[in-house]
């Protein structure tokens, strides 16, 4: 049974729903369909050469460094003035 909201004139009106409500089936079938989607991004992530990855940072870790003293080095030979 609808709610009814009562006007000034004495008008009955139906309250209407400003979403719509997705039905069970529509959700059910969703869910279905994004367990295909996690078994492709679990491929893709086990076919990432993490370990080629991991090199590569430590490897830009060390250029930071290095780069950071260098630039210390310089600021503190500078005087301002």
């Amino acid at each position: 049974m609808a709610r009814t909201r009562r006007r000034r004139g004495g008008l009955d009106k139906a309250v209407s729903r400003t979403v719509k409500r997705v039905s069970s089936t529509v959700r059910g079938s969703a869910n279905r369909g994004g367990g295909d989607l996690l078994k492709a991004v679990q491929g893709l992530v086990k076919a990432l050469p993490v370990a080629e990855l991991e090199k590569r940072l430590a490897g830009l870790e060390k250029s930071v460094t290095l780069l950071e003293g260098e630039i210390r080095k310089v600021a503190s030979s500078q005087t301002y003035g």
